[in-house]
């Protein structure tokens, strides 16, 4: 029987934000995910790539056989597989037969030829998850360090204040985290702006709210657009019917920018005065 914890004890997750970052810096992190995420994409269109090929190779010499429709030997041999010298395999199909091949194949390869527009979501999402990760930990970090900077107006339970009384920095921290992780993207750039006077490079803003619209559309519709969306799309994503068709090149452009944004964060955070800041 496992001991129940005293009634005053945080569970063990409330803080591991803070305690992660007591080994790991915020964009250390950020970059393991974002190596993680690279090495993907890599591997995964690679593999998607020969898969599509073998498919439609094969299917390629099946529409072959069908279109010359000549079939050698006797009809009534109940022999349906030859082993040649050269070490291939000849089989022998009815038409109806190999008709069923061709439909499976033909299935197959269509499937795979839509799959790697389905990882790229996959993988949009997840690099806008680390980007989110870096921003959380970089503040968790800042507030922790500077805990003027979480003066506010906002409520506190006061069961909550007493359950944290030996680690209420780390708390108020969390909490205040809690809220910026409601923020859409707009909203989190005011945020930065006039709570710690900081702001993305102009030159990645556009791609990061296209990146953000995407992402929602990606989490929240599987990827199927609105009409009333469809505006909204940004420069280099193509829409099929209502589907959205992120690229290799788009993906690899986004996760330039999202380094670029997290290089300059975490210079501007370092060589910040923050006691100054939490004056203003």
């Amino acid at each position: 029987m496992t001991e129940e914890p005293p009634p005053d004890e945080l569970s063990s997750d409330s803080f591991s934000l803070v305690a992660t970052l007591k080994d790991k810096s915020a964009r250390s992190v950020f970059t393991l995910n974002m190596t993680r995420i690279d090495l993907l994409l890599k591997g995964s269109s690679e593999g998607i790539a020969r898969a599509k090929k073998s498919s439609g190779d094969i299917l390629s010499k099946i529409v072959t056989a069908i279109d010359r429709g000549d079939e050698e030997g006797n009809d009534n041999d109940d022999v349906r597989a030859k082993h040649l010298p050269d070490g291939s395999i000849q089989f022998k199909f009815s038409e109806k037969e190999m008709n069923l091949i061709h439909d499976v194949m033909d299935y197959n390869f269509r499937v795979l030829s839509d799959l790697d527009y389905y990882l790229y979501n996959l993988l949009l999402v997840s690099a806008w998850s680390a980007f989110e990760g870096y921003l959380q930990s970089a503040l968790a970090e800042i507030f922790v360090g500077n805990p003027n900077l979480l003066e506010s107006q906002k409520l506190v339970d006061t069961r909550e204040i007493i359950s944290a009384r030996d680690r209420i920095v780390d708390f108020l921290a969390e909490r205040e985290i809690e809220d910026i992780g409601r923020k859409n993207f707009n909203d989190l750039q005011k945020y930065l702006q006039s709570k710690l006077h900081i702001q993305f490079p102009n030159s990645v803003v556009p791609t990061l709210q296209g990146a953000y619209f995407l992402r929602n559309v990606i989490a929240h519709s599987a990827g199927f657009l609105r009409a009333s969306q469809l505006e909204l799309v940004p420069m280099g994503v193509r829409i099929e019917g209502s589907e959205l068709r992120l690229t290799d090149g788009y993906l690899r452009d986004l996760f330039g920018c999202l380094k670029k944004a997290v290089t300059q964060f975490d210079t501007l955070a370092r060589n910040k005065n923050w006691e100054q800041t939490a004056q203003k």
